[in-house]
């Protein structure tokens, strides 16, 4: 599992990406940090990304906007984005901004995972 300061990122049949942060608030620190290692991601050939969101407690929208920008990026080349462990807090506020209508959720990652052939 390759570690960087923000994300942990492990290859199964799909990028998973574990957020190592509780709290990603601040758009000039570590969500532009987080934006370029994720794009680093996307330009090196992962089109499919699974997040994990289990550690996250609180985003900004500046992490939303990311998230959205990373969703083209992806779609564009054919790619998917799937958030999983969604907390209550996170899901409600997806809810408000009407993500869970623009982002693929799932309970788990291992619900996320494409099914064993």
């Amino acid at each position: 599992m390759a570690h960087q300061r923000r994300l942990e990122i492990e290859e199964v049949p799909v990028t998973v990406v574990r957020f190592v942060d509780q709290c990603l608030l601040d758009p000039s620190g570590e969500i532009e940090e987080v934006g370029e290692a994720l794009s680093r991601l996307v330009e090196t050939g992962h089109a499919n990304l699974i997040l994990d969101c289990s550690s996250l407690e609180r985003v900004s929208s500046a992490f939303y906007s990311k998230l959205l920008s990373l969703r083209k990026r992806l779609g564009a080349c054919g790619g998917r984005l799937t958030l999983t462990n969604i907390s209550p807090f996170l899901r409600e506020m997806f809810a408000l901004l009407r993500a869970d209508e623009v982002f693929d959720l799932r309970p788990t990652v291992g619900d996320a995972l494409p099914p064993k052939v």
